[in-house]
């Protein structure tokens, strides 16, 4: 059993009939004039509908929407020393390290929706400690990788829920705008969209006209962290391989004559380096 399959049996235990019933709302999409985008399973909608009806906090809602979704495919996908090296490295160094990091520029989503699968989820490799990281001890085990669209606000998001320590109530949901070119614009808009649900406005929709405060700064460097990783997902120079399958490739779920249902087994897969990337993330 690998280490994301422990979490998947405590989601299992706290929530058993989540897939099932997410299921049947993603069954909607088209019908009843409820709509969304292809390159989203369900939107994360869904998922308070369902956890409101069960009086859980909101707090479990990026957990169980990403959980929800990874059941669909189970794929963990590990980086090679190569890829792991190469990408974070590079990426760190185009910017001029973490203080810079408010200007990488984020893929869009067109890049983004060549996600191999629902939800992925990267294995942190070892080789991915980074010698000037600000958070020294920031050491996760994985990251769990989704698509989300808002439907009150239309917006596309990269969901991120960061694995910091194999156990479910330190998982750590971080969402970031698509819609908005780069890291330092996409935090500093969740900031003023959490201020603004936080003081009652439902559907918030802000854009932030200043960048993250300091009270961002954790998430802001969280996301950042684990970005490097996450983009060879997208990467076109990589191949994401399953060495005891080597020409099978990872593709999303797709909903079976009896309705959708979990991957029997969780399915490892190596990304690996075809050809040498060209990175742009700075403007």
């Amino acid at each position: 059993m690998t280490d994301v399959d422990g979490l998947l049996a405590d989601f299992r235990r706290r929530y058993p009939d989540a897939l099932a019933v997410c299921a049947q709302m993603a069954d909607r999409r088209g019908s009843e004039g409820v709509e969304w985008p292809e390159w989203c399973w369900l939107p994360m909608a869904g998922v308070v509908a369902y956890l409101a009806d069960k009086g859980q906090p909101n707090g479990e809602i990026g957990k169980v929407a990403a959980l929800t979704a990874w059941r669909l495919g189970r794929g963990v996908y590990e980086l090679d020393a190569d890829v792991s090296a190469t990408s974070v490295i590079e990426l760190w160094n185009l910017v001029g390290g973490a203080e810079n990091r408010a200007r990488a520029v984020l893929p869009g989503l067109d890049a983004w929706s060549r996600l191999p699968e629902w939800c992925c989820y990267v294995r942190w490799p070892d080789a991915a400690r980074l010698p000037d990281t600000i958070v020294g001890e920031f050491h996760p085990r994985g990251v769990f990788v989704h698509l989300e669209y808002d439907m009150n606000t239309a917006r596309p998001e990269l969901r991120l829920v960061i694995d910091t320590d194999g156990t479910w109530d330190n998982l750590t949901p971080i969402p970031i705008y698509l819609d908005r070119p780069t890291m330092g614009s996409a935090v500093a808009d969740v900031e003023a969209n959490t201020r603004a649900s936080a003081r009652g406005a439902r559907g918030a929709n802000a854009h932030s006209l200043t960048g993250p405060s300091s009270v961002a700064a954790f998430p802001s460097l969280a996301a950042w962290q684990v970005l490097p990783l996450v983009l060879s997902l997208i990467d076109p120079a990589v191949e994401h391989i399953d060495p005891t399958a080597p020409g099978d490739r990872p593709r999303r779920a797709q909903r079976r004559p009896q309705g959708w249902r979990p991957a029997p087994a969780t399915r490892l897969w190596s990304t690996t380096y075809t050809t040498r990337p060209k990175l742009t993330v700075v403007q």
